[in-house]
């Protein structure tokens, strides 16, 4: 069964989370830090390292199951390139999105295909941009 978790990109600080799964998000109406909106936290253990995410404040974006090339997760948000698996020819950049239409994410399958995550359209917007 796939693990359902999920990252964030905080807008008004440019910061991208650690991933994170529901069990780890804060939400204890009688909390004070819930009073706000539902947060969860990056956990290290030097504390001058930890940060706190408010959903109110984030793009959520979720794990789609699927890892590329060298392993990494490809979560919804990436930017992906696609290239043949025999020949290694880039067929290009493709940003990974959720298709509701079709109940899954647009990046799927192996088939003669494999995906390597350069990015994200957050921190990396212009890896989509056609080049001339």
């Amino acid at each position: 069964m796939k693990e359902t978790k999920f990252r964030a990109w905080d807008k008004e600080n440019k910061r991208i989370s650690q991933s994170f799964t529901m069990d780890e998000i804060d939400r204890d109406d009688d909390s004070e830090a819930t009073k706000s909106g539902v947060f969860f936290m990056d956990w290290s253990e030097d504390v001058s390292k930890r940060y706190t995410y408010w959903f109110s404040d984030c793009e959520i974006m979720q794990f789609t199951g699927l890892k590329d090339k060298n392993g990494k997760e490809i979560f919804e948000g990436d930017i992906v390139t696609k290239s043949l698996k025999d020949c290694g020819r880039i067929i290009g950049n493709f940003l990974v999105k959720w298709n509701l239409p079709n109940v899954g994410f647009d990046i799927t399958g192996t088939g003669g295909h494999q995906y390597e995550v350069i990015g994200n359209i957050y921190e990396n917007p212009e890896l989509l941009e056609i080049q001339k």
